[in-house]
């Protein structure tokens, strides 16, 4: 089980030196908590009374940097202080250290960091190098969907919006051929007759077959899992006529009027 929220510390502690002081880092005592104590720079890293407020104090040493988290600040020899020294920059402390909450760290927690909270981080989900997938989040130190969508086979949907996914996974709306309903003008821009997917619920026109055994609206509709909203005829010339779904008019051919005949199904 990983903590919610991981530092990277070291088991050795450090004896306090100042700049009077022989003390070394490896020499240590804990926090009693498990947490390194911070302590002074050895004294072979410190300038001896080079007190500075700023870098440009200690130019004239060469080689030497303001550590300002030092009371007061000294000069410090760069690349000098060992693991859980105070710094601070990542220059005062030796090479392979980073500057990390005012002490010189390994950082090696995940590879090269010095912290991680497991219940965020999404390159290091619940534990170090767990990436949560495209498209999620890292929630608790769970890979999830962010809010207002689901996951569907491994992808966050908006089951709101997604045509293929709508009002719940692997709902695919029926491909809808609205170019058709253009006799009667501009079904799917009209915002009261949106077309696909809107607000979870299918909604599209479809082409009701008047030459087919099956062709009133409630019955094209139903095919698709649907129910029908509204029958348009079409006779040609731009002129329509609202009926009812449950309407079969007369067939196309023998000489019929009608030019098409259109649903608006939804679920």
């Amino acid at each position: 089980m990983y903590a919610a929220f991981a530092s990277n510390s070291c088991t050795q502690g450090a004896s306090r030196g100042g700049s009077g002081s022989t003390g070394n880092s490896s020499d240590s005592a804990s926090s009693g908590s498990g947490a390194p104590v911070i302590v002074e720079p050895p004294s072979q890293c410190l300038a001896s009374n080079a007190f500075c407020k700023i870098d440009v104090d200690c130019a004239s040493l060469g080689g030497y940097r303001c550590n300002t988290q030092l009371q007061p600040p000294q000069c410090e020899q760069l690349y000098c202080g060992p693991e859980n020294t105070k710094c601070s920059s990542d220059d005062v402390c030796k090479q392979s250290l980073k500057c990390h909450n005012g002490g010189c760290n390994a950082c090696n927690l995940c590879g090269n960091l010095c912290e991680v909270d497991f219940n965020t981080n999404p390159a290091n989900c619940g534990g170090c190098n767990k990436t949560v997938p495209a498209g999620h989040v890292c929630v608790n130190g769970v890979a999830s969907c962010p809010n207002g969508t689901t996951d569907c086979g491994g992808k966050c949907i908006d089951l709101a919006t997604d045509p293929d996914n709508c009002g719940a996974c692997g709902m695919a709306c029926p491909v809808e051929n609205p170019s058709s309903v253009a006799a009667c003008g501009k079904p799917c821009e009209q915002p009261q007759n949106a077309c696909g997917c809107v607000s979870g619920h299918c909604k599209t026109w479809l082409y009701a077959d008047t030459d087919a055994t099956i062709n009133s609206c409630s019955s094209v509709c139903a095919k698709h899992g649907l129910k029908c909203e509204l029958c348009w005829i079409s006779y040609g010339m731009g002129t329509c006529e609202t009926k009812s779904c449950d309407v079969i008019p007369p067939s196309m051919e023998g000489g019929s009027s009608v030019s098409g005949h259109f649903c608006r199904c939804a679920n």
